[in-house]
């Protein structure tokens, strides 16, 4: 069985942090819950920019956020005079 994408593991963590089943996220994000489904369980690699565009809407983050999902990094900036 193929493995998730990055993608499709962001988006399952993001949809169940979120309470969503996959048949609302889809239905809020406007694409098939069997596109879903099959993204989440790595049947599909890439989706189309509107399709990610409506699942960062309905999830309410930036859609770099699902393609790209890691904590900010925060630095410090030592200034040496």
């Amino acid at each position: 069985m193929p493995q998730p994408s990055r993608l499709g593991q962001n988006v399952k963590e993001l949809r169940e942090k979120a309470g969503l089943t996959l048949r609302g996220l889809a239905t809020r994000a406007g694409i098939s819950h069997a596109t879903l489904s099959r993204l989440e369980s790595g049947r599909v690699q890439d989706i189309s920019a509107v399709h990610l565009g409506g699942l960062a809407d309905a999830l309410n983050i930036p859609a770099d956020t699902l393609l790209n999902r890691r904590p900010p990094l925060y630095t410090s900036r030592l200034v040496n005079d």
